[in-house]
């Protein structure tokens, strides 16, 4: 009789350890889904033919559709033609110890491109390729502040430029006309004498 209250006490305290654990994990795993659902960055995982698995909101506002019809269809679907390319290589050099971080990739249509700074992880199950997860941010703004910030140096360098031929233009300009105001008093003044 001991012994059978004993196991029952040993089983329900175990009972009770587990079920706190997987309350636990479960918790985890919520606030892990509300992370990576909430996140900025655009985040999505393929399967190894390249077909998207998963998507997070921004990854449904990045590519225009909804995760439900994302799923199951090909990313480089939603790319250009360069993108497509790069991507193809990142994929043939991505292995679990080498992820692929900074590649760009567009996609959208050409009025409405956006372009994404991507980073591909590896994910192997048995040793095969399993999964690629993707986290992406959208550089599109960025990379226009930078064009804009180059055109403005472009300007600056081509007004500097013309401010110093100006002044070289200027300072020729000055010996030429004191020279004629020399010539003419001298011309004046030999004029007067004659």
């Amino acid at each position: 009789m001991i012994w059978v209250f004993t196991l029952r006490s040993r089983v329900t305290r175990q009972t009770d350890r587990i079920r706190r654990d997987l309350e636990e994990k479960s918790r985890l795993s919520a606030r892990y889904d509300e992370l990576v659902e909430n996140a900025g960055d655009v985040i999505f995982t393929l399967n190894p033919t390249g077909e998207f698995t998963s998507a997070n909101t921004a990854a449904e506002r990045i590519f225009g559709q909804p995760r439900q019809k994302l799923i199951g269809t090909a990313v480089v679907d939603r790319l250009d033609h360069d993108s497509i390319e790069h991507l193809y290589r990142a994929f043939a050099l991505l292995s679990a110890k080498h992820p692929i971080t900074g590649i760009e990739l567009k996609t959208g249509t050409a009025s409405h491109a956006r372009i994404l700074e991507t980073s591909l992880h590896f994910q192997a199950r048995g040793g095969a390729l399993d999964e690629i997860q993707c986290i992406a941010r959208d550089v599109t703004g960025r990379r226009s502040l930078e064009a804009q910030v180059r055109q403005m140096q472009k300007m600056e360098s081509v007004g500097q430029l013309a401010a110093g031929v100006a002044h070289d233009y200027n300072n020729i300009m000055t010996v030429i006309v004191a020279n004629s105001d020399i010539m003419l008093e001298e011309q004046a003044t030999s004029g007067e004498h004659t």
